[in-house]
Formats: C-alpha cells, sequence, structure tokens
C-alpha cells in the first residue's frame, strides 16, 4: 500500500509523512531576511536533533512510525524565516527496502517554510550546520554637522502599539541609540530624533551677519547652512530670519516661530543642487523590514547656528577670549540722582550682544549714536533692572559703536556697585570680522576720573589655569607697566615689568615656582594701578 500522503501539501504548520522513513539527511537551515512576525520562541540551545537521522548512522534513523516535521524561529533566527534544505529516504510500502527518494528540491514546493503565531505548536529542527547567526542589533547615531555624536539628543520611536507597549531602545554608551534584535512586531516603526537643549546654543550675532552676507550674495551655503539659517521654516532665507535670530538672542522670544531648536537630516543626503529647499530632506526613518535597514544615520542642524559652532550638550567656553573695553568711569551718584553712562567701543566691530544689570537703578532712557542701531537692538526687563542689547553692522565693514543710557539712581552708592555686563540673558560676545577668530567677551572696565587711563582692561586666560597663564591687559597708549603677584596673605611672589606699545599685551606666567590658590595680582603705571584674581591649580 502506497501511503504517499497528499497531506504533505495540506498542513501549514507541520510537513505529515504517513510512511516510514528509513533515513534522512541532516537539515541545513539558512536565514531569509523577511520578518516572521514571532521572535520569542523557544531557545534553540534546547533544540533536538530527533525526528532527524544521518544516512551514514543506522542506529540514528528516523523512526519507522508516522512523521511530522516542521520548523520555527527562536532566538538563534530572531527575525528571519528559515528556508531548510532536506531529504528522505522513504519506504513506502513497509517491505524495509527504500522505495522513494524525497528531497527539497523534488517537492515542486517554494524552499521558504514560514511559520508565525501560529506555529506554536510545531516540531523543532536543530541547526546543526550553524548556518543562522543572531541578527545584528539596529543602531541608530545623531551626529552633528562637525562629525561629533550628539549624545545630549533623544529618539522617539512610533511603534503602532497600544499605549504602554514598551519598545526596547537604549543608548548604547558609545554614542548610537540600540534596538535589539527581535523587537520588530509591527508592520512598520518610525524613529525622529529630538533634542531639547539650550535653543540659544551656538547662536550669535556673527550668524546674522553671515545670513547678511548670504542675502548680499557675497558668500555662499551649503545645504546643512541653508537648513540652519531657515530659521522660520518658510523655504527661503530673507532678512526675517535675521530678525527672528536678534529677537531670540535679545530673550524677547523663547523659541523659533515654526521650528525646532533643532532639526536632523536623515542620511544618506547629497542634493545634487546643494539646495535643501528643492529637495526636501527625512527627518525621520520609516522602517517596515527590520532587515533592510541595519545602520540609521542623522545629522542634526542647529537651527539659527549659521556657522556650527553649537556645543554638545554644554555653554560657549569664553574664557579665552580677548577682552573687549567698555571704559566708564567710575563715581558716587546720590538717590534720586538722574545721569548718563555712555558705552564706546576702542575698536570696530561687525557685531555686539551682551546683558546690562543695573541693580539699584531705573532705566530711564536709550540713545543709540551707531549707525544702523535703533531701539530695535534693546530689549527692556525692567522688573529684573536688566536691559539686553544685540547689533551688527548692516555693512560688511566693520565700525565702532555707541550708545547711551539715561538711569535715575534708587539708592546712593557707587556707579561700579549697580552696572554690570553679564551673560543672564544675552551672552556677552563681539566680534571684530565674521569670523569665531575675531570673537571678543565684551566687559565694563570702571576707571578714575582721569581722561585717559594706563589700564583700561585686563584679565586671566585661562581662569584657573595649571602650568601656564597669561595676564592679558590693553594700553591705550605705549608704556612702562609693571606685574606684581601676591598670594593671599598679601606677600609677593613675582614681579616683573616691560615697555609695551599702545593694545592687547601680555605677560605670561609659569606655575612651576608658584604655589596653588587665590592669587591677587596687580598691574602698575606712572598713573596708577588696576588689581584682579586668579586661581592656580596643581
Amino acid at each position: 500500500m502506497n501511503r504517499y500522503a497528499p497531506l504533505f501539501l495540506l498542513i501549514p504548520v507541520c510537513f505529515f509523512f504517513p510512511f516510514t522513513a528509513l533515513h534522512a539527511q541532516v537539515p541545513t537551515i539558512s536565514c531569509l531576511p523577511v520578518d516572521t512576525g514571532d521572535s520569542t520562541l523557544n531557545d534553540p540551545y534546547s533544540w533536538s536533533r530527533s525526528p532527524w537521522g544521518n544516512a551514514q548512522y543506522p542506529d540514528n534513523d528516523l523512526p519507522e512510525k508516522a512523521l511530522s516535521l516542521a520548523v520555527k524561529t527562536s532566538a538563534l533566527c530572531p527575525t528571519p524565516d528559515v528556508q531548510v534544505h532536506y531529504e528522505l529516504l522513504l519506504d513506502s510500502d513497509g517491505d524495509g527496502q527504500q522505495e522513494t527518494l524525497i528531497h527539497s528540491d523534488s517537492l515542486n514546493l517554494p524552499n521558504l517554510i514560514y511559520f508565525g503565531n501560529a506555529a506554536k505548536n510545531a516540531c523543532l529542527i536543530q541547526d546543526n550546520m550553524k548556518n543562522c547567526k543572531p541578527a545584528p542589533a539596529l543602531t541608530i547615531c545623531i551626529k552633528n554637522t562637525r562629525g561629533e555624536i550628539m549624545d545630549d539628543a533623544d529618539v522617539d520611536v512610533e511603534t503602532g502599539q497600544p499605549a504602554g507597549h514598551n519598545f526596547p531602545i537604549s543608548w548604547d554608551g558609545s554614542g548610537c541609540w540600540t534596538v535589539p534584535n527581535g523587537t520588530f512586531i509591527s508592520p512598520a516603526y518610525t524613529f525622529t530624533p529630538v533634542s531639547y537643549g539650550n535653543v540659544l546654543n551656538g547662536v550669535t550675532t556673527l550668524d546674522i551677519n553671515l545670513i547678511r552676507d548670504y542675502i548680499l550674495n557675497k558668500i555662499a551655503f551649503g545645504p546643512y547652512r541653508k537648513i540652519a539659517a531657515d530659521v522660520n521654516h518658510s523655504g527661503t532665507i530673507t532678512l526675517s530670519d535675521a530678525v527672528e535670530i536678534r529677537r531670540l538672542i535679545l530673550g524677547i522670544d523663547e523659541t523659533f516661530s515654526r521650528s525646532p531648536s533643532w532639526r536632523f537630516v536623515l542620511q544618506p543626503y547629497n542634493p545634487s543642487n546643494g539646495d535643501p529647499f528643492v529637495a526636501p530632506f527625512r527627518e525621520s526613518a520609516r522602517i517596515t523590514d527590520a532587515d533592510s535597514m541595519r545602520q540609521i544615520l542623522f545629522i542634526g542642524v542647529k537651527t539659527g547656528d549659521v556657522n556650527g559652532t553649537a556645543q554638545r550638550g554644554t555653554a560657549l567656553d569664553d574664557r579665552s577670549l580677548a577682552p573687549l573695553p567698555f571704559a566708564i568711569p567710575d563715581r558716587s551718584v546720590s538717590g534720586g540722582e538722574v545721569f548718563e553712562v555712555t558705552f564706546e567701543s576702542r575698536w570696530p566691530l561687525t557685531g555686539q550682544q551682551f546683558t546690562v544689570e543695573y541693580p539699584g537703578l531705573t532705566l530711564l532712557d536709550i540713545v543709540p549714536a551707531t549707525p544702523d542701531m535703533t531701539l530695535e537692538n534693546f530689549a527692556r526687563f525692567a522688573d529684573r533692572q536688566m536691559l539686553t542689547h544685540v547689533w551688527n553692522s548692516a555693512a560688511e565693514d566693520a565700525t565702532s559703536t555707541r550708545f547711551m543710557l539715561r538711569f535715575r539712581a534708587e539708592t546712593a552708592g557707587l556707579l561700579s556697585d549697580k552696572l554690570h555686563l553679564s551673560d543672564r540673558i544675552t551672552a556677552a560676545l563681539a566680534y571684530q570680522g565674521n569670523d569665531d577668530e575675531s570673537a571678543m567677551r565684551p566687559a565694563l572696565q570702571f576707571t578714575d576720573r582721569t581722561p585717559s587711563p594706563d589700564v583700561v582692561l585686563h584679565s586671566v586666560r585661562p581662569n584657573p589655569w595649571t602650568t601656564a597663564g597669561d595676564v592679558v591687559f590693553v594700553l591705550p597708549e605705549a608704556g612702562e607697566v609693571r606685574l606684581r603677584l601676591l598670594d593671599a596673605s598679601g606677600r609677593v611672589l613675582l614681579e616683573k615689568s616691560g615697555l609695551f606699545d599702545a593694545g592687547m599685551q601680555t605677560f605670561s606666567l609659569s606655575g612651576d615656582a608658584l604655589p596653588a590658590g587665590l592669587l591677587h595680582y596687580q598691574l602698575l603705571t606712572s598713573k596708577g594701578r588696576v588689581a584682579g584674581k586668579m586661581i592656580k591649580l596643581n
């Protein structure tokens, strides 16, 4: 009786052979890039070799009884289907002799044997040849335009699953997000990078100058600079973008009107004409086949940061910037007295920005006295006794800046105790050109009421310092300057002097012979002295 069963074609879970199998070739298994939809089935190390035997070893033949065979996925092959190549030597009439040879290529059936969630009771096949390898994890990396990993960015995931579904995505510690293999159970997933960092990170008046020069056709922008400059998300770069950046720096606005703080460009992205407004870019990745993409890369572009200086989750380190002096004669003011203070830069600038704090004073009026400077370059925060200022030259050439503030003193005291420049709202920065190398640090230098103070500004770079540091000072005219270094008790540790030309000058310090801790320095000239502090580290 030939029991060669047509049921072989009808049972999707197990292949059913209702006849005696004499010998079998151990199957080989290969993984195909198709999602089974079931990645939680059994452990491959618990798979049994039975019921497969090997024709070379009769003692390990297939059992001489009805046989059911099937394949299902496991942690070894977490996402692909399994393709099985097999060969059975069959005794179809029970006389102990082989009459039929069945193998995968002779059945006129696809080699792909697919089992999804319905295969819970399927038979098991061992991966004897170790053909199935664990699928690699999906990685999602986010870098800035300088190629640095953005470790302060996050990834939002849309899974298509009910609320509360736990999607196992994690930071791998080396700069990327990882999704373990075997995670995907939905038809499609969408990954979208986000960053909620400081909206002003890297955004300064220099970016306004660059937008100005682009509009005037003096410079060209690549695709990432265009994305950064289009802060109002209009698909164009206009003066409206520069105005919006200025309002943000002034503290009038807290966010961009239509753009997030960061935009992310899915890679690869290489528009042939270099124009992201003509060749739109994707800001999220949608995956419908978990094996079709094993690594995703996004490039983060900081909105408004045209020159790409945004730091990785940190504020700008400006301790090494050259000082920009605003020399103001110190004086005593009486309660109720109305007086004026003039802010004037000693060098031509292309842009400046800072916060003016005036505790104990009431701001009455602002009088711009620089070309292209208007009241729109200022923002008042009277309840906080602060004023912010942002200005950039409308022309390419630098120019000296000047404006006047009129105050009324609420109480008596020294002007130097009631007036400060800070970063509280608007960071204190200025530029002599259109690059980062020209950046300076604005500061007030209160002086005696002498018409021409010898030292108008001074600082220590860096501060704190370890092995070497510089005392930097500015002279309006040539002359001799003496440096004196003292410890906290007033003991003189070091003295040196020199003849210097007008402009920015430096005394260099070596840490070899100086103790660690708080140190005081004095700069002495024929007309007086100024003093400051520094911290020396071990």
